[in-house]
This record gives structure tokens, sequence and C-alpha cells, in this order.
């Protein structure tokens, strides 16, 4: 409860903050069932865990699929998996006719995000 609370709260910062802090808990969680040796012991639950989740997310991936992604996973070095994160470095202010402010992601900076990810080939 206190990760989940932990990742879901804006604290007294923002949501790029926010974000960031979800990246944590997800990085977390790879830690602890990859060095735990955890993920055989989940993959037996994995139809209860399921059951209790289904109706709280929406996805495309059958049961099978994510337990064939989390075993690929877990076969990857955390130093090898890249993340980004659209946040203030990527974003500009624009200011709507009502006077408030919202975020637009700048296309030109996050083809450099892009790229660092997903390698030199990477084409938008």
């Amino acid at each position: 409860y206190d990760a989940l609370r932990f990742a879901r709260t804006r604290h007294a910062d923002s949501d790029f903050m926010r974000s960031s802090r979800q990246l944590q808990v997800v990085k977390a969680i790879f830690n602890r069932v990859s060095q735990r040796g955890l993920l055989p012991s989940l993959i037996m639950r994995a139809p209860q865990l399921f059951e209790t989740i289904e109706n709280d997310i929406y996805t495309d991936l059958t049961l099978d699929e994510m337990i064939q992604f989390a075993s690929y996973g877990l076969l990857l070095d955390e130093e090898e998996i890249s993340t980004g994160s659209l946040n203030e470095e990527y974003n500009m202010t624009y200011t709507l006719p009502n006077g408030r402010s919202v975020y637009i992601p700048d296309r030109s900076r996050m083809l450099e995000m892009m790229t660092n990810i997903f390698g030199a080939n990477y084409s938008q």
C-alpha cells in the first residue's frame, strides 16, 4: 500500500515527479522479483493474480503473453533496460485562450529521447 501511495500521490510537486516515482516503483518490483527468484511462484499464482486485477486494467495481452513477457524481462540485466519519460525537458508550456497553462510535447526533443532509447535506427 505504501508503494502505491508513493507512486500515485503528487506530494508537493508535479505530475512529472509522480511519473518518476512510478518508474522507481516499477524498477523496485523488477529488482525484487528478479533477485529473489519469485517468478516461478508468481507464474503459478498468475491466474488468481490476473483475476484480481483484470477489471482494473486494459490490455490486449493474454495471460499467457503476460507470463512470456515477464519471463523474457527477467532474462535482461537492469543496465540493458532503457527508459524515458516525457518530463519538463521534453515539453513546452502553452497558454490556452482561457488563461490555463498546459504542456505540449516538443516533438523535436522527443526524437532525441526516442533515439536514445531505441537506437540510432529509430524512425518517427
